[in-house]
């Protein structure tokens, strides 16, 4: 069997390449090209990028930034949303996958968490960026959040109710959350918003889902307030990012936090 940290770096290695993807696929949403199909380029001279241009992160570092035939800098965004990739394979590959014997419904399992995150990561950075979480990667998060669902539910828990109780919660969530969307004409909550919080839901569950919710919004309100101070301006900033935070801190850390605020509670 290999070592823990040899594992690890197998993942960090793939969550880079991932990353890589990830970069490539939000890209060619913004410029409505397709991510199967071309190839990348430098966005200042548009030339053609060769593979060795491509090496996630150490392209970069050894580029010190710049395109090595223009010469312009290229964004930091690229990096660090590759970087980003791979810490949250690591994480998501130690809480469900490590040292657990393969099978075809661990696969699925997998398979499942590949395109959570990866559609995540794109979705998270395009909202920061612009403002608006894409149709194209809610579909694949979508597909992700069905596979994982059934196959923990069914395969892995072995439990039914558990799935069934999955998909009620997507279900009020969803008549929740698109009501309020509706009576105060997306004042409060986006129209992509409201597509993403069922399948949050449908993942998490009704109690999982309660705790992200509650730290997406108290960590938005900090950062919200935080910026009304700082900049005395009170633009509108998005919530996505928060939501798919929190998603993964529960999903990832959801029995241990709810654990302790049962025993905090019993405490008092």
């Amino acid at each position: 069997m290999l070592p823990h940290w040899l594992v690890l770096g197998f993942v960090f290695i793939y969550g880079l390449i991932a990353g890589s993807f990830a970069t490539a696929w939000l890209w060619r949403i913004k410029t409505k090209g397709s991510v199967l199909h071309g190839r990348s380029v430098c966005p200042n001279c548009k030339i053609q990028l060769k593979w060795h241009n491509l090496v996630p992160v150490f392209s970069y570092l050894v580029q010190r930034g710049k395109c090595r035939v223009c010469s312009n800098r290229i964004s930091i965004r690229y990096p660090i949303i590759e970087l980003t990739t791979a810490v949250l394979f690591i994480f998501v590959f130690n809480k469900f996958l490590f040292n657990q014997p393969f099978s075809f419904e661990l696969g699925l399992v997998a398979i499942g968490l590949l395109l959570l995150a990866v559609s995540s990561i794109v979705m998270f950075f395009y909202d920061l960026f612009w403002m608006i979480l894409p149709n194209q990667a809610m579909v694949i998060f979508g597909i992700g959040a069905g596979l994982f669902t059934l196959s923990d539910s069914v395969f892995i828990q072995n439990d039914v109710n558990s799935l069934f109780l999955r998909l009620l919660c997507m279900v009020v969530v969803f008549a929740l959350f698109y009501g309020l969307y509706q009576v105060k004409n997306g004042k409060y909550i986006g129209g992509g918003d409201v597509k993403l919080l069922p399948l949050l839901g449908l993942v998490l569950g009704f109690e999982k889902f309660l705790f992200m919710l509650f730290a997406a919004s108290l960590a938005g309100s900090v950062v919200g307030i935080t910026a009304l101070f700082v900049t005395k301006s009170s633009k509108p900033f998005p919530f996505g990012p928060f939501l798919l935070s929190s998603f993964f801190t529960l999903l990832i850390y959801g029995d241990q936090i709810i654990h302790a605020y049962n025993s905090f509670l019993i405490g008092y």
